[in-house]
């Protein structure tokens, strides 16, 4: 019977530890950071868009007023783009959020080294890092899970950005073919 290789199998979850932290940062910092820059820039769109809608609503009121469809298609693209704000709004924040390799501090970690020890665990670097890999991997599937969820979140809010785009721009085509002859004779 051969020798078990400890110490390759330390040097292979040391490397699994640190591309598993790799992740875990990238999640953490990287991907989180990106998607509240999205979230903030679809914020400045809706608020724009609602700013818009506003002062065309304001300046041409009494046209809009008049026309059902007008009135549905313009009503439309601002309950959209304020709808847009409000999901962006609430996708920005993590709710449930990532969560830190520790569940109550860095300090239980050498409390269970020392349990390891204290035990007289063979291979104790080994068994350690097992654990340590099992804490990370646990916070970084909340954190994919906060990361979906918050996609889902923006993905939804371009579209409802779009849509109420889409809605202004057949709002201002109605009313420039249905409204502009009226207003040249």
């Amino acid at each position: 019977m051969t020798d078990i290789d400890y110490d390759g199998y330390t040097q292979a979850l040391d490397a699994i530890r640190n591309e598993a932290l790799a992740d875990y940062w990238a999640h953490l910092l990287n991907i989180n950071a990106h998607q509240v820059s999205v979230g903030r820039t679809y914020l400045w769109v809706s608020a724009a868009l609602v700013g818009a809608y506003s002062t065309a609503f304001s300046t041409y009121h009494t046209t809009i007023i008049r026309s059902d469809t007008l009135f549905a298609l313009s009503t439309g693209s601002f309950a959209l783009a304020a709808l847009a704000f409000g999901v962006c709004l609430y996708a920005i924040p993590a709710r449930a959020g990532y969560r830190a390799i520790p569940k109550a501090g860095w300090g239980e970690f050498s409390t269970s080294a020392y349990a390891l020890l204290k035990k007289d665990t063979p291979n104790l670097y080994a068994n350690f890092l097992t654990q340590h890999i099992a804490h990370i991997d646990a916070a970084r599937a909340q954190g994919c899970i906060t990361t979906r969820k918050r996609a889902t979140l923006l993905r939804a809010t371009s579209w409802l950005l779009i849509a109420s785009f889409g809605l202004a721009l057949l709002c201002s085509l109605v009313g420039v073919v249905r409204y502009l002859p009226c207003v040249a004779k």
